[in-house]
């Protein structure tokens, strides 16, 4: 399962020498380091943040692995930097187990992000999906 925001805003800048600590040159640290910082805020715990090779990602606390990848996609018509967020939540199949469900702990992140983009006055048409 996998819910998705877009949005445009200038107050993320670069790191200097950010692209070479990511995977692929994906800039993006500053906006996963504010949701990770603002999500506990809206009573959702975070935890380490690390490069993926498409962006960045903050672990969600979770019995199951969850977490919110954050990628910059370039310049929108406007100059404004475009960013992409995903929150994730993937329990392990088991054979003969119980399935878990994973919807309450997502519809609580999405909560909490939804919660702390609002509250951000510089995050441009957010578009969830």
């Amino acid at each position: 399962m996998a819910i998705t925001v877009e949005f445009r805003t200038d107050i993320f800048p670069a790191y200097e020498n950010e692209e070479g600590e990511s995977v692929n040159g994906f800039i993006g640290r500053r906006c996963v380091e504010w949701v990770r910082d603002g999500l506990p805020r809206y009573g959702q715990e975070t935890l380490s943040i690390c490069p993926e090779d498409w962006g960045w990602l903050v672990f969600l606390e979770e019995t199951f692995p969850f977490w919110i990848g954050c990628n910059n996609m370039g310049c929108g018509d406007d100059g404004l930097p475009e960013y992409h967020l995903i929150i994730v939540a993937e329990p392990r199949n088991r054979l003969f187990r119980k399935k878990i469900n994973t919807r309450p702990a997502m519809d609580k992140a999405v909560m909490a992000l939804h919660e702390l983009i609002s509250n951000e006055p510089k995050i441009l048409n957010p578009r969830w999906g």
